[in-house]
């Protein structure tokens, strides 16, 4: 299980997380970021299975015969921690 650490900045969580996804056989994407409105520095960021999800049919009358999407729940969070560190930690949401 990913354990809950902390990194001096947002690349060195980013290669963690990923390293654990590859040795549990994970391919992982930016699910989503978001930024200080005053600063447009990011504060945290979500970080998912390249599979997650499911596939919507667009409303077309062919079915999409094949899809990456696979609604794997694999989710891990990084967030910028401010109580005078500047540090960054990580979890995860789903396994």
């Amino acid at each position: 299980m990913l354990e809950e650490s902390k990194f001096n900045s947002l690349e060195e969580a980013k290669l963690y997380v990923k390293e654990y996804a590859i040795t549990k056989g994970y391919n992982i994407c930016v699910k989503r970021s978001e930024t200080y409105w005053c600063f447009s520095e990011i504060r945290k960021g979500q970080i998912k299975c390249v599979c997650g999800g499911v596939y919507k049919n667009k409303g077309t009358s062919k079915q999409k015969t094949s899809t990456r999407l696979t609604g794997c729940p694999w989710i891990s969070n990084i967030t910028r921690v401010w109580r005078g560190l500047d540090k960054w930690t990580t979890s995860m949401v789903c396994a």
